[in-house]
């Protein structure tokens, strides 16, 4: 379903996206701006690739830096989560989640 809401989101918002081949690598180059989201169906294990890709000088509307989040935040059912401010962790909290992750990459923990 998250793949099949991002085109009307995109059209909603005066930009379109178009579908890549997700088995070749996404290589835009330095004179180019960009959106990329890879969705990923965990039933299926199918991957979808969409993505906007045009000259940085290009004119007209590009996507909205807050595009992707909006849309992602509205399919976790937690809209609120759209705005970055909403995710802010208070700093012990952000010290255990590094340790943890630090953990999972086999790396020793300090703090």
């Amino acid at each position: 379903k998250l793949a099949e809401d991002f085109q009307p989101a995109a059209s909603r918002s005066s930009f379109g996206l178009d579908e890549l081949d997700p088995s070749k690598p996404f290589q835009p180059s330095s004179n180019e701006r960009f959106f990329v989201v890879d969705i990923y169906d965990g039933d299926t294990g199918a991957k979808t690739r969409l993505a906007r890709v045009e000259a940085r000088d290009a004119p007209g509307r590009f996507a909205p830096l807050h595009f992707g989040r909006d849309l992602l935040a509205a399919a976790l059912g937690e809209p609120h989560k759209a705005h970055w401010k909403a995710c802010e962790k208070s700093q012990a909290e952000e010290v255990r989640l590094c340790d943890a992750l630090k953990g999972l990459v086999g790396e020793e923990t300090s703090s």
